[in-house]
Parts: structure tokens; C-alpha cells; sequence
């Protein structure tokens, strides 16, 4: 059993490209504790967001492990790693990835439609949300019509709504204001 929340041992990532090996990730070891909070900085391409995509799960790792709690993500089954990034994990991606013919508010409730909670409790829980980011108005707006800082703002509100234990975010405040 881990002692820390989150756990990387000897994490690589290796990929091949126009038939040249490219190291990604190479040998990282890193433990982070519960409620603690931790900063990824570097260059442009050094790595940064392979390495998130290494911790929760959406890439697997070359060698090495990941582990969240007491499980091993990179040996979960695809159910398994499903119902922890449903249920404990939450992502903030640099790209936003917001559906083009969804609305705001759509774009958010989709993240809680998997849990098949009451209606009126998701939808008071998504308003109060767009209320707290200024943005209650533009529910019922398309991310086209949205700046690339309110799109980025419902891009972190569908992560929270979801009120994960674990938040990876991938430069989520790059397209912000203050």
C-alpha cells in the first residue's frame, strides 16, 4: 500500500517517429501526497503534458507505473481506469475539448451524465458554477461564440462540476484573465 496519494516509479514514455526513437519521458519519480499540489514547469516540448497523460491514465507508460491510491493505473482494466477518471479523476486540457455542437451548458452536464444523478441537482450544481465564472448568461451559447478564455473557463468548470479527489490540469489557466 502507497503512503502517498499519487506515485510515478521509473516512468518512461518512448515513442517512434520518421523511424527515430524519441524519449518523451524518461526515469521519473515522483510522489505526491494527499491535498498537496504540485507544479510541472518546462520548456516547450519537454515532456510536461505526456507526463499528465502518463499519471491519469490516457496513455500507457513505455516502463514504469503509475499509481493512484492503492492501484497500479497503468494494469486497470479499461473499466477499471473508466469508473477512476469518472469518479476520482479529473482533467483539464490545455485544448479545452469542447464539443462544437454542444452549449455551454451541455458541454459541462456531459460530464455528469455518466453518474445518472437527479436532474434538477445537476442542472442547480452546473448553474451555480457558471454563476461562480461569470458565465450563467452564455449557457445557452455555442464555444464558437465564446472567447478563448470563457471557453477555457467551461473547460475547468466541466472538470470540477464532477468534484474529483484528483484534478491533473494541463496548463489550465494559460487563456484566462485574471
Amino acid at each position: 500500500m502507497s503512503e502517498y496519494q499519487i506515485e510515478c516509479i521509473s516512468l518512461c514514455k518512448q515513442y517512434i517517429s520518421n523511424k527515430q526513437k524519441v524519449i518523451a519521458v524518461e526515469d521519473i519519480n515522483l510522489h505526491i501526497n494527499q491535498n498537496e499540489m504540485v507544479i510541472i514547469k518546462g520548456r516547450s516540448g519537454a515532456g510536461k503534458s505526456t507526463l499528465l497523460n502518463l499519471m491519469c491514465g490516457l496513455i500507457k507508460p513505455s516502463h514504469g507505473k503509475v499509481i493512484i491510491g492503492n492501484s497500479c493505473i497503468n494494469e486497470l482494466s479499461n473499466d477499471t481506469l473508466s469508473d477512476l477518471l469518472l469518479n476520482r479523476i479529473g482533467i483539464i486540457f490545455q485544448s479545452f475539448n469542447l464539443l462544437p455542437t454542444y452549449t455551454v451548458y451541455e458541454n459541462i452536464e456531459i460530464a455528469l451524465v455518466p453518474k445518472g444523478l437527479n436532474p434538477k441537482i445537476v442542472k442547480d450544481n452546473i448553474m451555480s458554477f457558471l454563476e461562480q465564472f461569470n458565465l450563467k448568461d452564455k449557457a445557452h451559447l455555442l464555444p464558437s461564440e465564446l472567447s478563448i478564455g470563457q471557453q477555457q473557463k467551461v473547460a475547468i468548470i466541466r472538470t470540477l462540476v464532477k468534484q474529483p479527489s484528483i484534478i491533473f490540469a494541463d496548463e489550465p489557466t494559460g487563456s484566462v484573465d485574471e
